[in-house]
């Protein structure tokens, strides 16, 4: 089993600029249980994962798996982890799917979430984007791979000058 993990940074600075990854906050439900989170959309990333800290807070039983995780410099870790099934949804209600994910301890270390409803009002192009609240912890806590494209799909975008933020509007929700 093939897996593509990306780690990065939450922000990279690159003249006097800062990079964010696309987050966008979701609902965990089990049960009667729910949970906003952060989650990373991330294309480059053959397969989904889920913190354990979400899965023990859940107490989500899983399969246990060895899987191969190609890391930057095209090199390979092996992961043992739990494959686990969880639903997930917008904060808008509007989707709401069953996935699976593999467990591991953190998606991408102290990566913090940028808060684009506090962020937005900096580019004149974003103050009408209605981006949602992020997650309490403000980590992130899963990461969407390219195996479930439909929530990467662009539903929208807002564009401002070069190499200012560009909103996208997923079916998760907007992120930046």
């Amino acid at each position: 089993c093939e897996q593509t993990l990306a780690t990065r940074n939450t922000e990279t600075k690159d003249e006097n600029r800062y990079v964010a990854l696309r987050t966008v906050p979701v609902i965990i439900k089990l049960n009667a249980k729910s949970l906003v989170i952060n989650a990373l959309l991330d294309d480059a990333s053959s397969g989904t994962y889920i913190s354990e800290a979400v899965v023990n807070e859940f107490k989500l039983n899983g399969q246990d798996k060895i899987i191969s995780v190609g890391v930057i410099g095209g090199f390979k870790r092996r992961l043992d982890v739990k494959e686990i099934g969880v639903e997930i949804g917008s904060l808008d209600g509007k989707v709401n799917k069953r996935i699976h994910a593999f467990a591991v301890k953190t998606i991408v270390g102290n990566m913090k979430v940028t808060n684009w409803r506090r962020l937005a009002f900096h580019w004149h192009h974003l103050k009408n984007v209605d981006f949602p609240p992020i997650g309490s912890k403000g980590s992130v806590d899963m990461l969407i791979g390219a195996n479930y494209p439909e929530l990467h799909s662009s539903l929208g975008e807002i564009k401002g000058k070069e190499r200012e933020p560009v909103a996208r509007l997923t079916p998760l929700g907007w992120m930046c």
